[in-house]
């Protein structure tokens, strides 16, 4: 179900005033007393199929002051199985310098109704740090929980902030008025729920709705805006799933402080700050010029283009690595170039300078992220398109380039293609789509060579190598890592692609450096086999361990693939002379998705060489889609499916008798 969007009322005040986003944590004054809790409702059981789970939420409260900069929150947790033992251990997240949590308190209820309270002591831990930022968590256990346990927790978070902001050479105060967002679904069954806002005077209070039918809406108390929902089933959990933001039931409020402006006059003055930013960044072209004559870039348009961009890719990014020790603040695009350092955002502004110093139309692009949710035009807010790039035109086309994260050149990642994106002009922001990238710009190439030992096994080597959107993909989730961690996790990887018991050893593995367009792997394995003359392998071994895709009968959301891609397998076995094979037949696939949207082929072959039989195994997946509406779910698992079946089918193979030696 798609976002709706409503208000409150009309803005009052003129203001310019960027907004906090996130999830909302608060802290008022702490609640008198424990919701009511009746012998009936400890009795409770939520209906089929909700009562084999391991837990249910019976009810949530969340009360939010924006006046104040609090909210309140209280859970109720019913545990129903063993499994939902580890609901006792409670963990709170929160922005380590945004926001402070107070009030903390819970309680345990037996089944008998025996009331125990928490009186133990709250740790803190760091959940994930980036630079200055961090997002921690005050954890804590409630005591004595068993099965049919009931456990109460309550706790206030207060917001910190205010101050000012620097955009485009226009200093902008801001208050804080924060971005709550209500997420009314949770990995639990909700047997009831309730929420309320006080909005703070004088600005207007909208919202964004996801997944709520028209009866389940706020309604205005006073100076307050309820919502109360009950029997609200858990979260969708499917693979290959939309961004939970996308199909998680939520609210999302902001304030709406375009006040004279209409939606499209607003992204445009706001492309006009972005350009104004780029060049002030860009600082006197003819200095720039000189420092690219001593690059002395040569050859076509092209190749003077790629040589500048590995030029900025070499320039330290702050973001990815931050080993330069007290950095020196980078105004403008000479000082950057001098140091030798900058933050992604500042990279990219390099780049659209030092590409207009050459002579090319570059432009600074803003976008949203298709991992987190869908860009709304109407809600006039910068931090929806929180991401940015750069836009450089080539030989009649536009190209777009990423090099704060150091993808190869023309590269993207996933998430920063076939999006809304802002482009920043002097004139104007002008909005475009950026493309998504063909299932070529994605590849995994595995290639497989064993040979068959006197003994039974299996030895040889893997090669594996991988380019474009998925190289990039692997190396930003292992930048920060070591070359051992990089190493042990190459080895993880390859052993979950080959039975249990298969000994590897990784001899090799290259294209780590930013901007590099391909990494490879290479490994010496040996796999397990059983000393007799027959040998039955999965026609595929590469997929051994691969679960179906799709294994659920029927699907309540849409097949998101994230990017296009294309898997190439190529498995050679070498066997002795004499040795027997049983061919596998092809694989038909049952009602088949059109070849635009997906492909696979997956054939074996025996050839008799004078020493020896090679059999060769053949597979190739192509996807061409990334969204598919949830009414094709049952052809695009019966494609899968077939796919999992054919990798799967059974090679027969039977060696020759060896005469012992003498």
């Amino acid at each position: 179900m798609l976002p709706r969007l409503a208000s409150s009322g009309r803005l009052r005040i003129r203001a310019a005033i960027p907004i906090c986003i996130g999830a909302a944590l608060a802290a008022p004054a702490a609640w008198g007393s424990w919701p009511q809790l009746t012998a009936k409702q400890r009795q409770f059981m939520p209906p089929a199929p909700y009562n084999t789970a391991a837990a249910v939420i019976l009810y949530k409260q969340v009360d939010c002051n924006n006046p104040r900069s609090t909210e309140e929150h209280f859970v109720r947790i019913k545990i129903l199985r063993h499994a939902g033992l580890n609901y006792a251990t409670i963990k709170i997240p929160y922005l380590y310098q945004g926001m402070t949590i107070a009030g903390i308190a819970g309680r345990t209820i037996e089944p008998d109704g025996t009331i125990i309270p928490f009186r133990g002591k709250v740790r803190r831990t760091l959940i994930a740090a980036e630079g200055h930022a961090r997002i921690d968590a005050l954890e804590f256990n409630l005591p004595q929980v068993q099965v049919g346990s009931i456990l109460d927790y309550r706790y206030n978070v207060g917001y910190n902030g205010g101050g000012s902001d620097d955009i485009g050479s226009m200093l902008e105060t801001y208050t804080l008025l924060p971005t709550t967002t209500w997420n009314l679904q949770q990995d639990l069954w909700i047997r009831r729920e309730r929420y309320s806002i006080m909005p703070t005077h004088g600005y207007t209070l909208q919202w964004i709705v996801t997944g709520l039918s028209a009866q389940q809406q706020l309604r205005q108390k006073g100076n307050f805006y309820l919502l109360s929902l009950r029997q609200i089933p858990p979260t969708p959990n499917e693979p290959k799933e939309l961004p939970r933001a996308m199909i998680q039931k939520s609210v999302v409020f902001f304030y709406n402080l375009n006040t004279t402006r209409s939606p499209k006059s607003y992204w445009k003055n706001l492309g006009k700050k972005y350009a104004h930013q780029a060049r002030q960044f860009a600082g006197n072209r003819k200095k720039l010029k000189a420092w690219l004559a001593r690059w002395n870039l040569t050859g076509s348009r092209e190749a003077k283009l790629r040589a500048l961009y590995l030029h900025v890719l070499q320039i330290q990014n702050l973001n990815l690595n931050a080993s330069v020790a007290n950095p020196r603040p980078a105004k403008h695009a000479l000082k950057v170039l001098r140091h030798g350092y900058a933050s992604g955002s500042q990279l990219n502004l390099l780049l659209v300078a030092l590409a207009r110093a050459a002579g090319y139309k570059a432009y600074w692009v803003h976008s949203a992220q298709r991992n987190r949710m869908s860009f709304l035009s109407k809600w006039c807010n910068p931090n929806q398109l929180d991401n940015d790039m750069v836009m450089i035109r080539l030989h009649g086309k536009y190209l777009f380039f990423d090099p704060s994260s150091g993808a190869p050149f023309g590269d993207l990642l996933w998430w920063e293609n076939g999006v809304i994106a802002l482009i920043a002009r002097h004139s104007g922001g002008k909005f475009i789509i950026i493309p998504n990238q063909s299932s070529r710009d994605a590849t995994r190439f595995r290639h497989l060579d064993l040979t068959w030992e006197p003994d039974g096994g299996w030895a040889g080597g893997l090669q594996a190598k991988w380019t474009g959107t998925l190289a990039l993909s692997l190396r930003m989730a292992l930048i920060k890592d070591s070359q051992a961690r990089r190493q042990q996790f190459l080895s993880r990887l390859a052993r979950s692609w080959l039975p249990y018991g298969t000994q590897l050893a990784l001899l090799s593995s290259q294209g780590w450096r930013t901007g590099a367009n391909t990494i490879t792997a290479q490994w010496q394995v040996q796999l397990p086999g059983r000393g007799t003359r027959a040998a039955l392998l999965p026609q595929d071994v590469l997929n051994l361990g691969r679960a179906p895709l799709f294994s659920a009968r029927q699907r309540t959301q849409a097949v998101y693939f994230h990017y296009m891609y294309r898997h190439h397998d190529e498995i050679t076995l070498h066997l002795p002379r004499d040795a027997q094979v049983q061919a596998v037949p092809p694989v038909q696939i049952p009602n088949p998705p059109s070849r635009s949207a997906v492909d696979f082929s997956e054939q074996t072959s025996a050839e008799k060489m004078p020493t020896s039989v090679v059999v060769k195994v053949n597979r190739r997946l192509i996807i061409r889609l990334v969204v598919a509406p949830v009414q094709f779910y049952p052809t695009i698992k019966g494609f899968f499916d077939a796919v999992h079946q054919a990798d799967h089918a059974t090679l027969s193979l039977r060696m020759p008798l060896t005469e012992p030696a003498l």
